[in-house]
């Protein structure tokens, strides 16, 4: 068998080819090691920075209301006027069917009845007074005006459906004369004014003031 001798040159080529695909094979191992840990610390980091699974997440695009409730008190209560002496105690609650009474709330859900109660007191006998509610929708009055004549002390109410999301409030009046439209800041027939909140249904979060 002949053999063709190998030169020097020929041999350091053989001996040097190993060394670089391992080399390579070296390069390409560091790549993909370098990959892995790379995208397991984007990993890592979507994770740190997610929800975690089964917590509660905020709901966004809610519109908020276009409204402001700044004059509605956290606990109903009015102001009284110059008829406060007859007239007092005036809330805004949510009356129970079944069992006499209700929650005072100043915040109520779109469709539901408002209704404002108070107290009447110094009534001498014998004599008979009207106490009338006027009430307003985001500044404006509306059409549902109402009255009842009283002759002792005792607690009246009103109710009135607000159908919709909205600032309201109600002026309570002793004695108001026919000709008096009770439009006045200070009307001298007031016995006191209240506000109470509309909300939408689905963020209604009345609770229970007493």
């Amino acid at each position: 068998m002949n053999e063709r001798p190998i030169t020097d040159d020929a041999l350091d080529d053989q001996l040097r080819r190993p060394n670089q695909v391992g080399e390579k094979l070296g390069l390409a191992v560091a790549v993909l090691v370098s990959g892995i840990i790379i995208l397991s610390g984007l990993a890592l980091f979507h994770r740190l920075h997610a929800p975690f699974a089964g917590s509660p997440s905020v709901t966004h695009g809610l519109t908020p209301p276009a409204y402001s409730t700044a004059n509605v008190p956290v606990t109903p209560v009015a102001t009284p006027g110059p008829q406060s002496k007859y007239v007092y105690d005036i809330l805004t609650e949510v009356l129970l069917p079944g069992y006499g009474g209700g929650y005072q709330i100043s915040h109520f859900s779109a469709g539901s009845l408002v209704d404002v109660v108070m107290l009447v007191r110094g009534i001498p006998k014998g004599q008979k007074h009207t106490i009338s509610i006027h009430w307003y929708f985001d500044g404006q009055e509306l059409s549902g005006r109402a009255s009842q004549d009283v002759a002792s002390p005792q607690a009246v109410f009103f109710a009135l459906q607000y159908p919709k999301p909205g600032l309201g409030m109600a002026r309570i009046f002793f004695d108001l004369p026919s000709n008096d439209t009770g439009t006045q800041a200070n009307d001298p027939y007031l016995a006191g004014q209240i506000y109470f909140a509309i909300d939408p249904a689905y963020a209604a979060t009345s609770t229970p003031a007493g």
